[in-house]
């Protein structure tokens, strides 16, 4: 119980016979803010809290899992009181009897919102810097010790009087720069 508190890993279970019917560790519980008090839960309770947006895709992929005996591996949003969103991982494995029928799913699900709170502003930090760089005129010289023009990326003709071409392999203080 302590190392799925620790890592915000919390297990259900469903068996055929029990129909709708889940038994979930606390950790599970606490991270759908269901109460504690009653382990065994309802899905339709469970699919309650899964985002409006992502009910639908994970209902395809449930469909497809099924028909190809896959195991489940997912990642969905779920809606928590006061509109609080949290990320869950969810990886569960589904036995079948001998006519294929689903008789028991075990899963673990696991909040990764603090994983996709960092991969947010990762995105967000990676397109700061890029809007920074575009605007920044396009100028890059690459130049020995020497100071000897090696190459170069972007229209430098319009900083020195001198035209592209006869710009690699002069050394720096030999091109005069423009008239301001």
């Amino acid at each position: 119980a302590e190392a799925q508190r620790i890592g915000k890993l919390g297990h259900a279970e469903w068996v055929a016979d029990k129909k709708d019917e889940l038994i979930c560790s606390d950790e599970m519980l606490r991270i759908f803010e269901l109460p504690l008090d009653n382990c065994a839960i309802s899905r339709s309770v469970l699919g309650a809290r899964v985002h409006p947006e992502d009910r639908k895709r994970l209902a395809e992929i449930d469909r497809k899992s099924f028909a190809e005996r896959s195991d489940l591996d997912y990642e969905y949003r779920i809606l928590l009181s006061g509109n609080e969103l949290r990320w869950i991982h969810q990886h569960s494995k589904i036995s079948y009897d001998e006519n294929d029928a689903p008789i028991r799913m075990i899963g673990v699900f696991q909040d990764i919102t603090e994983r996709k709170q960092a991969e947010e502003a990762l995105r967000e930090s990676e397109s700061r810097a890029n809007a920074m760089l575009q605007a920044i005129p396009d100028l890059m010289i690459r130049m020995d010790s020497q100071g000897v023009f090696l190459d170069y990326m972007a229209d430098i003709s319009s900083l020195y009087a001198q035209s592209e071409p006869t710009i690699i392999g002069k050394c720096n203080r030999d091109i005069t720069p423009p008239e301001f």
